[in-house]
């Protein structure tokens, strides 16, 4: 996990309690703005964005890949954005406006997943 400044405190007592522990059995990053280039530049995958208007994620399902996620209000920011292979959404039926980024992410996470009941056998 690469947490960006202005990113809530991994660390934080919500945080961990959220996280139900997992957080002390999951690599995790803090880095400051212009250092995530590097951080990038280093990952074995290519990134994929979660994007509002995103496309469908099965194109991408059981790659090696990363997931970024931006904030609720401004999305991934823009120099990261420029980095992404390719932006990824949930469709949005009925006139809702957005989901939360925790929702988004796990969504896009489980559609995302060689798991996913579509595509494994049985």
């Amino acid at each position: 996990v690469v947490a960006l400044d202005g990113t809530a405190d991994p660390w934080g007592t919500r945080a961990v309690r959220a996280s139900s522990g997992l957080v002390f059995r999951t690599p995790i990053h803090c880095v400051r703005g212009r250092a995530i280039g590097e951080v990038i530049d280093a990952l074995p995958r290519p990134l994929l964005a979660a994007e509002m208007a995103g496309d469908d994620p099965s194109g991408h399902s059981g790659a090696q890949w990363s997931l970024v996620v931006g904030n609720e209000g401004g999305g991934v920011r823009e120099e990261v954005l420029r980095r992404c292979e390719a932006k990824v959404g949930v469709p949005m039926p009925g006139g809702t406006e957005s989901l939360n980024v925790a929702v988004a992410g796990a969504i896009l996470l489980y559609a995302l997943s060689p798991l996913h009941p579509d595509r494994t056998s049985g």
